[in-house]
């Protein structure tokens, strides 16, 4: 079952998707860079702590969150 869909996802994303789908437990929040029309929907059950969460949201965005 291969993910597919734009915007591309990066491999460590897809496995944590994959994993996921073996756990249905999850908690989908949608985020929003100020200025982006487009938000993201995020599972912050895939994240281990906030410093995980936080280099996510840049690797998502393009941007620093610092």
């Amino acid at each position: 079952d291969q993910l597919s869909g734009w915007p591309p996802i990066r491999s460590h994303l897809r496995s944590q998707i994959t994993a996921r789908r073996r756990n249905p437990a999850t908690f989908f929040v949608k985020v929003y860079k100020e200025g982006v029309p487009i938000g993201r929907k995020l599972d912050l059950l895939t994240f281990d702590d906030y410093g995980g969460l936080i280099r996510a949201l840049g690797d998502m965005f393009k941007t620093s969150i610092f």
